[in-house]
């Protein structure tokens, strides 16, 4: 029964992707054979985040002898190969970082995910957000970080450069694509070869023509979902930030694990990045340089001629 208490805990430690519950190999359930080997957990999160997780970790060792918990933290890219992989060979974590949905849902169906304790609050959490981890009744996971919202980054010396103001519409978002790539300027940095960052492209903007009903047809499984009119608009509103040269030459090849789009913008090479909110503790930790510091610590916009970030701005 030790593992199933080191189970709760650490769900419990979350607070929107989610950890799920895994089975070692067959045969394998709560207070098995294997107790005495400990709980790895394998997790993508960086920066504050990972800090966060490791020390969640080292409490729970300090205070359960014998059921040690081990953390491994993996690139997001080739953490969802190994995890598929792992899951297949009948050799997985005991606990792991996922984005619910199908991929879960073949875990589940493989047998080799359990579902979480009916002693894990779980009706805390909303429940668009838990929808994804619930299959036939039965929730396969918990949320363990905060929603982070995707918002336009840009770079401050560079827009007083050009003497721009960040664009607040379409059309201004498109005439400072054009003002910055006259000038020689990336105007929006794009790590392509990670897919899912050209996809935040995608999902708001058809989220904006045509509303939450076109993506939740894609959810559900609706064939005809993707010739739906917003995406086709979506995809033509795409094509002419291709075609003004909004993107870096070789965006395909640009990796957001080793934040290779991170360096353009601070670097001032570009204006701009679509992101999550989460990138900004790495611009803060990759460019230090670039922020002052107020007196109580905390980070502050650079100053007039300084490299740097100054505040997220969302697109509309």
């Amino acid at each position: 029964m030790v593992r199933r208490s080191t189970r709760r805990e650490l769900l419990s430690a979350g607070g929107a992707a989610a950890l799920a519950l895994a089975l070692p190999g067959c045969g394998f359930g709560v207070g098995g054979s294997r107790t005495e080997t400990g709980v790895t957990v394998w997790d993508i999160s960086t920066d504050g985040e990972q800090d966060l997780i490791k020390d969640v970790a080292a409490r729970f060792n300090s205070r359960h002898d014998g059921v040690p918990v081990t953390v491994q933290f993996f690139q997001n890219d080739p953490y969802k190969n190994r995890l598929r992989t792992s899951v297949i060979s009948g050799t997985p974590p005991d606990l792991f970082y996922g984005w619910g949905g199908d991929q879960l849902k073949a875990f589940v169906d493989a047998g080799e995910v359990i579902a979480v304790p009916p002693s894990v609050d779980t009706d805390r959490y909303l429940p668009s957000v838990m929808d994804a981890v619930t299959f036939d009744g039965q929730i396969y996971g918990v949320p363990k970080a905060g929603t982070q919202p995707k918002v336009f980054f840009y770079n401050k010396e560079v827009f007083e450069e050009h003497a721009l103001t960040p664009p607040a519409t379409w059309n201004e978002l498109m005439g400072t694509v054009d003002t910055l790539s006259r000038a020689g300027v990336v105007p929006i940095s794009l790590a392509g070869q990670n897919m899912w960052t050209s996809m935040m492209y995608l999902e708001y903007l058809v989220n904006r023509v045509g509303g939450p009903d076109p993506l939740d047809r894609v959810i559900s499984g609706d064939p005809g979902a993707w010739s739906d009119p917003a995406f086709v608009e979506a995809n033509a509103m795409i094509q002419d930030l291709v075609s003004a040269g909004a993107f870096p030459d070789g965006f395909a090849a640009l990796n957001a694990d080793t934040n290779q789009d991170t360096q353009l913008l601070y670097s001032g090479q570009a204006g701009m990045m679509l992101h999550g909110a989460w990138t900004y503790g790495n611009l803060l930790n990759d460019a230090p340089n670039s922020w002052t510091t107020d007196s109580d610590g905390s980070p502050s916009p650079p100053s007039k001629g300084a490299r740097g970030i100054r505040r997220p701005w969302s697109a509309t």
